[in-house]
């Protein structure tokens, strides 16, 4: 809660006003309309953010470097959204944080290699997708 990512527990999923494709599963929200999800049937893979304007962000290549990044660099949706994130919290708490939650920090600044998920469409629902896709 403190980084404003809310996981999503079975029988509390949202109804999402999306569709992905390929396919993804969502794991968390941020509150303010994105969403957090992994291609493949566990965390092992790479997270992706679904932003409120329906944009995929590639954001980390593994869970492990995803809660990394969240624990140490809170601000790191500020260039996706292009809002400023509001983080009080000295370099020493977040290092502090972090190992509590069994994470030191990371060597490179992970946030600089999100990008834009080109193998992910994320259409307004799935007759959208059926439209857009459909072959001629």
């Amino acid at each position: 809660r403190k980084r404003s990512i809310y996981l999503i527990f079975e029988g509390k999923l949202p109804k999402v006003k999306f569709y992905p494709v390929p396919s993804l599963t969502l794991f968390a929200h941020d509150g303010a309309g994105g969403y957090f999800a992994h291609a493949g049937k566990d965390l092992e893979g790479k997270i992706y953010f679904i932003s409120e304007k329906l944009e995929c962000y590639l954001v980390a290549k593994d869970f492990r470097s995803f809660v990394q990044m969240v624990i140490f660099e809170p601000e790191w949706k500020d260039s996706i959204t292009g809002k400023t994130a509001e983080n009080n919290e000295t370099e020493e708490e977040k290092r502090e944080f972090g190992l509590q939650m069994g994470f030191r920090p990371p060597v490179e600044r992970l946030s600089e290699k999100i990008i834009l998920a080109e193998d992910f469409r994320i259409f307004e629902n799935m007759e959208k997708a059926k439209e857009k896709l459909s072959v001629i």
